[in-house]
């Protein structure tokens, strides 16, 4: 339901334009660059963080973006946009200066959602989703490719424990 609200707004920028060639592929793994003189952190938490931002589509799809909060508790991820939550188990892993999170699963609309990117002292870096969308109504099959990468913004500095 939440990805659908991407979706539409991607969809209301490229009516008359059906372009079902475009997809996108995962993007590469990447160390992100952090900013100098932050110490190194020893054992990172993402457990407990929720972070406010946006997501939005990359390329044509990208000119409207959707607020929500990406949240992490219980060893899940979640992610809440109007008061609707999906969530799937993440996995974290150490970095030489933070944490590498992914996770992947499916939501209650039978879309898969492979979100991954990086944390370190309570800041979120690099994030992205993969969305591969289930077929569903013609709008969004006609103007959405089947697979849409979408990058997370934070809010500046609004993170909370």
């Amino acid at each position: 339901m939440t990805m659908r609200a991407i979706g539409f707004a991607a969809a209301l920028c490229l009516v008359g334009l059906p372009d079902r060639t475009a997809t996108a592929s995962p993007p590469a793994a990447v160390e992100p660059s952090w900013p100098t003189g932050e110490a190194a952190v020893d054992t990172p938490e993402l457990e407990n963080l929720s972070v406010p931002g946006r997501v939005r589509a990359r390329g044509i799809y990208g000119l409207f973006s959707v607020a929500g909060v990406l949240s992490f508790q219980g060893g899940r991820l979640h992610w809440t946009v109007d008061g609707v939550t999906e969530s799937g188990r993440y996995d974290q892993s150490q970095t030489a200066d933070g944490a590498r999170f992914s996770a992947d699963y499916v939501t209650r609309d039978n879309e898969r959602l492979q979100w991954s990117g990086y944390v370190r002292n309570g800041r979120l870096r690099d994030v992205t989703a993969i969305w591969t969308r289930a077929r569903g109504d013609f709008v969004h099959d006609l103007l959405l490719p089947r697979r849409l990468t979408l990058d997370f913004t934070p809010d500046r500095q609004r993170s909370s424990r």
